[in-house]
């Protein structure tokens, strides 16, 4: 079985031009490296995330537990080059494997990896992602991967991490690995097998649904027919069970590879968990593992959970008639085809699947949420819509509580000749503009 690189075609373009009302938008591609001060995990704040990672555990040779480290990375995220007729880039990898139990490094792995675009557009878009993989083999136990991403034209580095739980393979009649979501799975003229892993990425509410693999390890006393249970957990405050769907496995092998497709009609758009158990016809509990699972309707973007909350989040980019166009229509089918229509109409590359502008309008507003929430949504406070319209500033400047003054942030965006400040009148992280944003003495210059 071999890992193919993953290239789906659409995404950012090499600049994007603010359209209709958005004027105020500023992309936060186009700011100079300056703009990278003050702002905790930054990296989130873009239209597209620069990489994704994936971590699985198989079993490797002699029962031993391995771990699988998948990486896709954003080609808009790289500095491509011009050689000839096609467009490279380069980027090196560091993956650091912690033990969890004591915090130390257990292994790391270094390398780096060339990507080659055919046209300009291509190496821009930002849903063309270049897979890479690595495998270590560790002792059963708990790990935490941080994996760093360097570009080497622009010297740009980002950074993310994730828990991984390595399971002893032994002991047990029936064992299981973790479960993959696939983006393709298909065989060559000669029966060989490829996959591609859909890292950490959504799927679409549709019948075909998810792709899961992942691999049985049975001793020779219960194979058999066995029932692979797929349920379906939503998460956050609501959190239950939205489906359950059982499919039968003929287990006739020491190690049987499953590809198993789930299906999504009754899964509305938003984060999910899938566990999968192996149980069999009696009932009787064998292993079970589970998965983040992202569902989106089509046309939306990920960060989009619940499409009258995006609808209500137009605040900052749409007229109120604009809006009650949207909200008018009674279904819930109506209102996404009118929805997409407003930000098709704002589309700044008609040709790619997934509207650019939409991506970086809502990554902000996740950003927002995430860093300006307290007693009412982030991308509600001042600091909120600023962000959403201005993205990251070229330079803050924060003085926390002193007793003679409040504490204040001052915001500064040097390309777009703005200056906010923002006081925390109440001590506890209410921080609110002091002039409206229109105030023309918010200018530099």
């Amino acid at each position: 079985m071999k890992i193919k690189a993953m290239k789906i075609k659409d995404l950012f373009a090499a600049s994007l031009k603010t359209v209709c009302v958005l004027t105020a938008l500023w992309l936060v591609h186009t700011m100079p490296a300056a703009a990278q001060v003050e702002m905790s995990n930054q990296s989130r704040a873009q239209g597209v995330q620069p990489f994704t990672i994936d971590v699985l555990n198989f079993q490797g040779d002699n029962n031993q537990s391995r771990l699988d480290l998948y990486i896709a990375v954003s080609y808009a995220r790289l500095g491509f080059v011009k050689q000839n007729d096609r467009f490279t880039a380069t980027y090196e990898v560091t993956a650091d494997f912690f033990d969890s139990s004591n915090g130390s490094l257990a292994f790391e792995k270094i390398w780096s990896e060339t990507v080659v675009s055919p046209g300009y557009d291509e190496s821009m878009f930002s849903a063309n992602k270049h897979l890479t993989y690595r495998s270590v083999v560790v002792s059963p136990g708990l790990y935490r991967v941080a994996v760093q991403i360097r570009d080497v034209e622009t010297g740009r580095t980002y950074q993310t991490q994730q828990a991984a739980l390595a399971r002893p393979f032994y002991g047990k009649a029936v064992l299981m690995s973790s479960v993959m979501l696939l983006a393709q799975n298909s065989l060559d003229s000669l029966g060989r097998r490829t996959i591609t892993p859909l890292v950490s990425a959504p799927v679409l509410q549709s019948k075909e649904g998810a792709r899961f693999f992942f691999e049985i390890y049975a001793d020779s006393i219960t194979r058999g027919p066995l029932i692979a249970q797929y349920t379906i957990r939503s998460v956050g405050k609501k959190a239950e069970d939205v489906d359950v769907q059982r499919h039968r496995v003929i287990v006739d092998q020491k190690r049987v590879q499953v590809f198993d497709n789930v299906n999504l009609e009754k899964v509305s758009s938003g984060d999910y968990v899938v566990k999968v158990s192996l149980i069999d016809s009696a009932g009787r509990f064998f292993t079970e593992a589970e998965r983040p699972l992202q569902v989106r309707a089509a046309g939306l973007v990920s960060y989009i959970r619940d499409l009258d909350k995006a609808v209500e989040q137009l605040l900052y980019a749409a007229t109120s008639e604009e809006i009650s166009r949207i909200t008018e229509v009674k279904t819930e089918s109506d209102r996404l085809a009118r929805f997409n229509e407003f930000w098709k109409k704002r589309d700044p590359t008609p040709k790619s699947p997934e509207n650019e502008l939409m991506a970086e309008y809502y990554s902000r507003i996740e950003y927002a949420n995430q860093n300006f929430s307290h007693y009412i949504e982030g991308w509600k406070t001042d600091m909120g819509m600023i962000f959403i319209k201005y993205g990251q500033p070229d330079f803050v400047d924060r003085r926390p509580f002193n007793f003679d003054t409040k504490p204040y942030e001052i915001w500064e965006f040097y390309q777009k000749n703005r200056r906010f400040t923002f006081v925390d009148e109440t001590g506890f992280g209410d921080y609110r503009l002091t002039r409206p944003e229109w105030d023309m003495r918010n200018r530099l210059r």
